[in-house]
């Protein structure tokens, strides 16, 4: 009988929805839903790339290297970046997902790590006068207990080099605490 219940509404609230739900027209639907121009702009990015890495987080910078892998995936609509990198002997891996929400008109930046169980999700604007992709967000620091400012900025340097940096933000002062060097790989 509760199975019979639950089946019931189920089917009761599935059209009531499917009644009241509004499809948008179909021209509307295809612009919100297809890459763009805000795509072919993420493209850039895309091939295998060498990494120079500085972390500047302490008094000392702590170099780095490693690689990072690059590819549109889903028909254009995403940039999945991959990278293998190491710092004194302590290997990391990263996933980073920058995509365009065609609904917000805003790019959006989705990162995990092998460092920490946290991942980040940051929006952003492109300015295209400087070729900087622009994300800024902020994250709750448990030392401090309070939540910690920053920005990450990807910026096309030229067609074979690009850089990725990353800012704290304290009381509107800017600090810049990673920086990478992207330098494409030939193949």
């Amino acid at each position: 009988m509760v199975k019979f219940v639950i089946l019931f509404l189920f089917v009761i609230g599935f059209n009531v929805f499917s009644q009241n739900f509004q499809y948008p027209d179909e021209q509307k639907f295809l612009e919100l839903t297809t890459p763009g121009k805000e795509h072919d702009i993420l493209s850039k990015f895309e091939g295998k790339w060498k990494q120079n890495i500085l972390l500047k987080q302490t008094s000392e910078e702590i170099p780095g290297t490693g690689t990072i892998e690059n590819r549109m995936i889903y028909s254009g609509r995403f940039l999945e970046m991959d990278a293998v990198y190491n710092f004194s002997g302590y290997p990391m891996e990263g996933k980073i997902i920058i995509g365009f929400n065609r609904h917000t008109s805003k790019y959006f930046l989705f990162g995990i790590d092998n460092y920490d169980t946290k991942p980040i999700y940051i929006t952003g604007e492109y300015n295209g006068k400087t070729q900087e992709l622009i994300f800024s967000g902020s994250e709750f620091d448990p030392k401090t207990k309070k939540n910690i400012n920053f920005k990450i900025v990807l910026k096309i340097e030229r067609e074979n080099k690009y850089t990725y940096k990353v800012y704290n933000i304290f009381d509107k002062n800017e600090k810049l605490v990673i920086e990478k060097h992207c330098i494409r790989i030939e193949e």
